[in-house]
C-alpha cells in the first residue's frame, strides 16, 4: 500500500518558500512572484485532493519560472493519482540537481522513486536529430534530446520518433516490458527522398482532319431506305392494332353471350323453391366471372389496339417523302479512232 506524506500541502510549501530563498537577476522578479503564487494555489489544491487544479497551477509555475524543484511537486501529484510513469520522469529531473536541493526533499524523493523504478522499466532513447517528436502509444513525451528516460509500465508499447523530413522510426518490442528492466536505444532518422518532379508531358497537337460535308442527308438511296423502313413498321403496328382490335371484339362477344347466359340461369336457379343445389348455382357464378375476365382481356386488347394505331399513324405521317425521279448520269465516253497504229483520242462526249 502506498504510503502518502501527513502533510502533503506542508512539503509543497517548503518547495514554494525555498523558490523565495534563491537569488534570481532583477528582471526575472516578477515571473518568479507570479510563479510562487501559483504554487501556493497549487499547494491549496493539492490539499483539498483536487489534483487536476494542483497540475493546472504547477505546470504554469514551471513555464513562468522553470526551476528543477517544481518537478517534485509535480512528481507528488502524479504519484498520487497512480500515474508511476509521469510520476517516475519528475522525479528524476528533480534528483538532477539533488545537489543544491534540501535534503529532506532529495530523501523524500529517492524513496518514492526507489518503488517507482521496482513497478516500472524504462528506457534511455538518444537520436542525432533534435527537435524530434518522441510518442509512446500515440501520447506525445517530449522532444529530443529528452530531459528523462522513458518510463513504461509493464505490457506492450510501440515507441515512435517523428520528424518532418525523415522517416518515422518506430520501435515495436515483441515481448512486452518486464518490470526493473532497462534499455539503451539509438534512433537514426533516415531522409525522405525527394518526391518525383510532377513533369506532366506536353500533349502533341493532332491536326484535325479536313471537314467533310455530310450529304448523307440528300442521298436518295438513305431517304428510300428509311422511307422504305418507316412504311414497314407502320403497316407492322397497323395490322397488330387491327389484330388485338378483332380479338377484343371476339372476347367482347364472347363473354357477353356467356355472361348473360349465365346471369339469367344463375337468377332463375336462386330463385326456384325449392332452391337449386349450392354446386349448380356455383358453377353459374364461376361462368360469370369467366365472362368478366374476357372482358377484361378484351378491355387490354383494346388499349394495345388504340397505341398501336397511333404509332402506326405516326410512322405513315413521318416517313421521308419519296425522292424526286432524276435522269441517270452517264460518265463521258471519249471515242477514239485508231491512226497507223496509234489510237487518236477526240474527246467526243455522249
Amino acid at each position: 500500500m502506498r504510503t502518502r506524506s501527513p502533510l502533503p500541502g506542508g512539503t509543497f510549501l517548503l518547495v514554494t518558500l525555498w523558490l523565495l530563498a534563491v537569488a534570481v537577476p532583477a528582471h526575472a522578479e516578477t515571473a518568479r512572484e507570479k510563479a510562487v503564487k501559483l504554487l501556493k494555489e497549487g499547494s491549496s489544491f493539492y490539499a483539498k485532493k483536487d489534483h487536476k487544479g494542483a497540475l493546472d497551477r504547477f505546470f504554469r509555475a514551471y513555464q513562468l519560472f522553470p526551476s528543477f524543484k517544481i518537478h517534485f511537486n509535480l512528481a507528488m501529484v502524479y504519484s498520487d493519482m497512480n500515474q508511476p510513469e509521469k510520476a517516475a520522469r519528475h522525479f528524476e529531473l528533480f534528483l538532477k540537481g539533488e545537489k543544491v536541493a534540501k535534503p529532506a526533499l532529495v530523501k523524500k524523493a529517492r524513496a518514492r522513486f526507489s518503488v517507482l523504478r521496482q513497478r516500472l522499466s524504462s528506457i534511455t532513447l538518444s537520436c542525432a536529430e533534435r527537435g524530434a517528436s518522441v510518442v509512446v502509444d500515440d501520447r506525445m513525451v517530449g522532444k529530443t534530446p529528452l530531459e528523462a528516460k522513458l518510463y513504461l509500465s509493464p505490457g506492450k508499447h510501440v515507441i515512435e520518433v517523428r520528424k518532418d523530413g525523415f522517416e518515422t522510426f518506430k520501435l515495436e518490442w515483441e515481448r512486452p516490458y518486464v518490470a526493473g528492466m532497462h534499455r539503451q536505444v539509438e534512433v537514426r532518422l533516415a531522409k525522405k527522398a525527394p518526391p518525383p518532379p510532377d513533369v506532366k508531358p506536353t500533349p502533341k497537337k493532332v491536326a484535325s482532319p479536313p471537314a467533310v460535308a455530310d450529304d448523307s442527308q440528300d442521298d436518295p438511296l438513305l431517304i428510300q431506305k428509311r422511307r422504305r423502313t418507316r412504311t414497314v413498321m407502320a403497316w407492322t403496328f397497323l395490322g397488330t392494332g387491327l389484330a388485338c382490335g378483332t380479338a377484343a371484339a371476339l372476347l367482347y362477344g364472347l363473354g357477353a353471350s356467356q355472361g348473360g347466359e349465365a346471369h339469367d340461369k344463375y337468377t332463375e336457379a336462386a330463385g326456384k323453391k325449392p332452391p337449386a343445389s349450392n354446386v349448380e348455382i356455383d358453377g353459374y357464378y364461376d361462368d360469370i366471372e369467366a365472362a368478366r375476365t374476357k372482358v377484361l382481356v378484351g378491355n387490354i386488347l383494346v388499349g394495345a389496339a388504340v397505341a398501336a394505331l397511333g404509332v402506326s399513324l405516326y410512322m405513315f405521317v413521318n416517313r421521308p417523302s419519296a425522292p424526286e425521279a432524276s435522269a441517270s448520269v452517264v460518265p463521258p465516253v471519249n471515242v477514239g479512232v485508231v491512226r497507223g497504229g496509234a489510237m487518236v483520242n477526240y474527246g467526243i462526249k455522249f
